[in-house]
């Protein structure tokens, strides 16, 4: 079994132990976890869970508003929106370990918003 394989069978059973619960901040954005194996969520309390291959950064925050995606049972997806705005906190954390993309990578998804949909897809 692949790396991808394998993290997509734990992603596919997040929402199954935490109904309800939010893949946001730089995860929304990327579907995947970092190089480092974490992937950033938000439910109703904080935790960090170890799984095999995957550790599940679980922050405190609002539950999916109008407008989250589902992604799969009972997990939902941060919209673009949202996600970018997520992306705007600061970090103290540097690198595949941040739960925020950096200001570069940033403006590099916001030219791509831009260049697909134009000026109007972007505002």
């Amino acid at each position: 079994m692949t790396k991808e394989t394998h993290s997509y069978r734990c992603v596919g059973i997040i929402g199954h132990l935490y109904p309800g619960i939010l893949l946001s901040h730089r995860s929304a954005l990327e579907f995947k976890p970092t190089a480092t194996d974490n992937l950033f969520l938000t439910y109703t309390y904080s935790r960090k869970v170890n799984l095999p291959g995957i550790t599940l950064n679980i922050s405190e925050g609002p539950k999916p508003i109008s407008g989250d995606n589902l992604f799969t049972d009972g997990l939902y997806t941060s919209q673009q929106e949202r996600a970018l705005l997520e992306n705007l906190q600061e970090s103290r954390k540097p690198g595949p370990n941040s739960k925020v993309l950096t200001i570069p990578e940033l403006e590099e998804r916001l030219e791509q918003i831009v260049s697909i949909k134009g000026e109007e897809g972007l505002n």
